[in-house]
């Protein structure tokens, strides 16, 4: 809960105390938790869960896809909002081939899986195609319209979803055999896994958006001749703007403005990048676990086959 608390106020800077103060208590008492775990001849939660394959291939798949699907649908729904100026309505429209290629995902990856396919792979896949929808945020320009983003959208709404398919699956049957009497803390343990990738996803894509546009507006008012003393100003004109959504009043103000569309719109395709970038790295991270994993469990069916062979000898 202090993780999820710290992160959500994440956007006030990693200095605020609002931020670490909460987070550092919430990491303090999971600390605290693990070592009592051990300690205990009946515990909650089975600790030893999280060397666990097939649950650290789960914990990756739910990564991939609320990180991205929280970032996703906050990030353009800001910049359809603050730079396109659409309304409400269309913002809302706007996000649903998102969701709705999620739907396709789901119906073809579960078929996919039903014939063999791998779980390692799929995940690695979806993970791969999130990148790929992150780095087709770069066709999009100031003067493109709203097809140039439908790629991307696609793309990671396709990514995400097929990487979710494994997630429910695998929890379940980590929490089969050796941890079986700890079904239901294992089983439950997805929501809270989903709660901190959503939030880590709303948080640092806010953050990085936010600074990466705060340092370009800076930058351009700068090179536009605008004198630093005047600078705090702009950008508390920049602030009213997008807290109240009313045209500015003055010529700074306009010029601010201007230049913060330019800047946020560049902030907004490196923070997609990232994100997809990170669900790709937390895609390899699964797959790899769960094919290691696999490896181990064969070996070992090997050597147990070999052995109950010579027995019977």
């Amino acid at each position: 809960m202090g993780v999820l608390v710290g992160i959500s106020h994440l956007s006030q800077g990693v200095s605020d105390p609002q931020f670490w103060l909460p987070t550092l208590a919430g990491v303090a008492l999971l600390g605290g938790f693990v070592i009592a775990e051990q300690r205990v001849e009946s515990p909650f939660f089975p600790v030893a869960v999280l060397r666990n394959p097939l649950f650290l291939g789960a914990m990756a798949a739910g990564f991939v896809y609320n990180f991205t699907q929280s970032s996703t649908v906050l990030q353009f729904s800001n910049l359809w909002q603050y730079v396109s100026g659409l309304s409400p309505m269309k913002v809302s429209a706007g996000t649903l081939p998102f969701l709705l290629v999620g739907i396709i995902a789901a119906l073809l990856t579960g078929q996919l899986i039903t014939n063999g396919l791998r779980n390692s792979t799929v995940i690695f896949v979806g993970g791969l195609l999130c990148a790929l929808g992150g780095f087709a945020t770069l066709l999009h320009s100031p003067g493109s319209g709203y097809l140039t983003l439908l790629p991307a959208l696609l793309l990671l709404g396709f990514g995400a979803t097929m990487a979710s398919i494994p997630y429910g699956g695998l929890i379940v049957k980590a929490a089969s055999g050796k941890f079986s009497s700890f079904y239901g803390p294992v089983t439950s343990s997805r929501t809270t896994i989903g709660q901190i990738a959503y939030a880590m996803g709303l948080a640092l894509s806010t953050v990085m958006v936010d600074k990466l546009t705060t340092g370009g507006v800076v930058t351009r008012l700068r090179e536009s001749g605008v004198p630093p003393t005047r600078t705090g100003t702009a950008l508390d004109s920049l602030g009213i703007y997008v807290r109240t959504g009313k045209d500015p009043a003055s010529r700074l103000a306009e010029q601010t403005l201007s230049v913060a569309k330019a800047s946020y719109l560049n902030s907004f395709k490196v923070t997609m990048v990232a994100v997809g970038l990170l669900a790709l790295l937390a895609a390899l991270f699964g797959a790899t676990v769960l094919r290691r994993g696999a490896a181990v469990e064969a070996a070992a069916d090997a050597a147990d086959t070999t052995t109950a062979e010579w027995a019977g000898e």
